[in-house]
């Protein structure tokens, strides 16, 4: 048994890693499927993904891979209420659920590797988390009526980008924002690569609602491009410069874009 690592207190031990190591964060949604039931367990046996599934009770036969729904059938007995949102750990990491999020933290240290949160619901209502479970190259996550399976954000289907500026215009001098969202069920903190041209700028990270902003200071008219693994992209934002007037006691100094003249008194 490994030692607890959760910060909170009161967190349950943590059996023998689960080797994978192309299993590891930052993570996607690979696939999610619905059941006829809240889920009750879930396993991971020959690139399958067996769920037990109540009210009303069965079983269905997953494939690890896509999610399809190979069969399912109603089980003679009710399924027993899930078990405790347990951690899992793999390779060297602990998972922790968390109401609607998952945690991914050092096994050795405690610190806190990967966040991901399951948008668009209430997170402590049917859609909290269950315990996790990884197998063929899947984390898959009970989430009430449904499974959801990730996978290393590179080999996940990508995700739409949205991004924009919150002032496309800004007087020359001062800074713009921009802002967006990696829009899917499944958000978690990771690396989006910006251009500002062809001039690579400091890489930002999504927060784990898929959120992210970041500000820069263009001196002329400026494309901005945002990419990153998992996402479909890069997207375009385009920010321009206008002059800027400060007035001064008796006179007016204009600061004009690099490039830009001005003619006039």
């Amino acid at each position: 048994m490994l030692p607890c690592v959760a910060l909170t207190p009161g967190c349950a031990t943590v059996p023998a890693p689960v080797v994978d190591p192309a299993l590891r964060p930052p993570f996607a949604p690979a696939w999610r499927t619905a059941l006829p039931g809240a889920v009750a367990s879930v396993r991971i046996e020959a690139g399958r993904v067996i769920v037990a599934y109540r009210d009303p009770p069965g079983t269905a036969v997953l494939d690890a891979a896509d999610g399809r729904r190979l069969r399912s059938a109603p089980a003679p007995a009710p399924a027993l209420a899930p078990p405790p949102a347990a951690p899992l750990a793999l390779n060297d990491l602990v998972l922790e659920p968390h109401g609607a999020s998952l945690v991914a933290r050092d096994a050795a240290s405690g610190a806190t590797r990967w966040e991901g949160t399951r948008t668009g619901v209430d997170p402590t209502g049917a859609y909290a988390l269950g315990a996790p479970v990884a197998g063929a190259g899947r984390v898959v996550v009970p989430a009430g009526g449904e499974v959801l399976a990730l996978a290393p954000a590179a080999d996940a289907p990508p995700a739409p980008l949205r991004a924009r500026a919150l002032a496309p215009v800004v007087r020359a001098g001062e800074p713009a924002t921009i802002a967006g969202r990696v829009e899917t069920a499944f958000a978690g903190t990771a690396p989006l690569a910006v251009t500002a041209g062809h001039a690579p700028l400091p890489a930002v990270s999504t927060r784990p609602d898929g959120r992210f902003a970041f500000t820069v200071r263009p001196r002329r008219r400026t494309r901005y491009r945002i990419g990153g693994p998992g996402v479909r992209g890069p997207r375009t934002v385009t920010v321009a410069v206008a002059p800027r007037f400060d007035h001064a006691p008796g006179r007016v100094v204009v600061r004009l874009p690099p490039g830009v003249r001005a003619t006039g008194r």
